[in-house]
């Protein structure tokens, strides 16, 4: 979240560039699915309000607190004040809880249309609510 223009530009061009080899080698591999977390992740940093997060740029984390500041070791008596529960990010680069889940609505909503689930399979324990399911579903 705290990149300088030029090394955020950098990394995107990097993962971009990995990505884009990684889709090209497994592409039509069978059994193989290809879920893209970079713009899921690119997509909820752009559009926070949509997927119901409050904050997606400072880190849950409170680096300030912690002997060894990383995500890793952060808990409830190490986190900024303030209700992190739904911020996307633990640390610079790691999602906190909440973004995991929205990872895996990601990775559900692949595997939905590819038909490796049902419609609605995995909603109930991903979502907090039915509609937040149905709107997870219709952005991914």
């Amino acid at each position: 979240p705290s990149a300088t223009d030029g090394t955020r530009d950098l990394i995107t061009a990097l993962v971009t560039a990995f990505n884009t080899q990684l889709a090209n080698g497994v592409a039509g591999t069978h059994g193989v699915l290809l879920v893209d977390a970079f713009a899921a992740s690119q997509d909820q940093a752009a559009h926070p309000a949509r997927y119901g997060l409050r904050n997606v740029t400072t880190p849950a984390c409170d680096f300030s607190v912690m002997v060894i500041p990383s995500s890793l070791v952060c808990s409830t008596s190490t986190v900024v004040p303030g209700n992190v529960s739904r911020y996307l990010f633990a640390d610079t680069v790691h999602p906190t809880p909440y973004g995991y889940r929205l990872l895996a609505r990601t990775v559900a909503a692949g595997m939905r249309r590819a038909a490796w689930l049902g419609s609605d399979a995995g909603c109930d324990r991903l979502a907090d609510d039915a509609e937040d399911c149905t709107r997870a579903a219709d952005v991914l």
